[in-house]
């Protein structure tokens, strides 16, 4: 943006030669115009000024913006082989902005992972498995994609989901959910949001709805809550849908 000053030349020579001496040469000059005092002050940078503004860049330099929340990274491996919690991976914890960014963008996107493999992002106190005290009486809300869609909109959606967790985008719902795991199968793959107490049903269906905006998820796309204690007791079996958003 540009910004045009309005400038007014006065043609009338109102100043003697006593008081005005215009220079021998626009290259050189040797003369110039006589400076008041008060001009002097206006054109001499003040110093505290300038350490003021030092100090701000500095300042400026050394921001990080904090989390609500801390959140743990998680990988889980599928090597048939091992146990399932010794599948399950810590990779990182991170409590700022600009630590999540680092990670994410060191990490291979979720569309590129192994048939079996997970990423999970929690809360730091919160294990991602059903067993955890905060995860007993949850449940998860569930986008379900074909494999068509692991190339065009897996990663956008669960990058949407991460960012609607660590930017605090459920309010005052926050405090109920207590993370989210993308899944990369070979039927499908899908991306879930874990909720702390599904008996409350206001709030459950408050959260789903407003993950379905945070994550930009279109109306097409089925949005289905179950609950944990349902689908541990299932296992293999489809789970009963509670809730739709």
């Amino acid at each position: 943006m540009s910004i045009t000053d309005n400038i007014k030349i006065d043609t009338t020579d109102n100043q003697s030669d006593d008081t005005y001496a215009t220079p021998i040469s626009p290259l050189s000059p040797k003369e110039k115009s006589p400076v008041s005092n008060e001009q002097q002050e206006q054109q001499q940078p003040k110093e505290h000024s300038v350490n003021e503004m030092q100090s701000l860049i500095q300042s400026s330099n050394d921001l990080t913006f904090p989390l609500e929340d801390s959140w743990t990274f998680w990988f889980f491996k599928n090597d048939r082989q091992c146990e399932w919690k010794d599948n399950l991976i810590q990779v990182t914890t991170v409590s700022t902005v600009e630590n999540f960014w680092s990670v994410y963008n060191h990490l291979q996107v979720a569309s590129r992972l192994g048939q079996g493999c997970d990423y999970l992002l929690f809360k730091t106190h919160i294990q991602p498995m059903w067993e955890d005290r905060y995860n007993r009486t949850g449940g998860r809300w569930s986008l379900n994609l074909n494999k068509s869609q692991r190339a065009t909109e897996l990663d956008k959606y669960w990058l949407f989901t991460l960012l609607s967790l660590i930017g605090d985008q459920y309010t005052d719902d926050a405090q109920h959910v207590n993370g989210c795991v993308v899944s990369i199968r070979s039927k499908g793959d899908r991306i879930s949001l874990w909720t702390k107490d599904w008996r409350n049903a206001e709030i459950t269906k408050r959260i789903g709805s407003r993950f379905r905006e945070v994550a930009d998820i279109p109306r097409n796309l089925p949005l289905i809550f179950e609950s944990h204690e349902d689908q541990e007791s299932k296992r293999g079996a489809t789970s009963k849908i509670l809730f739709r958003a």
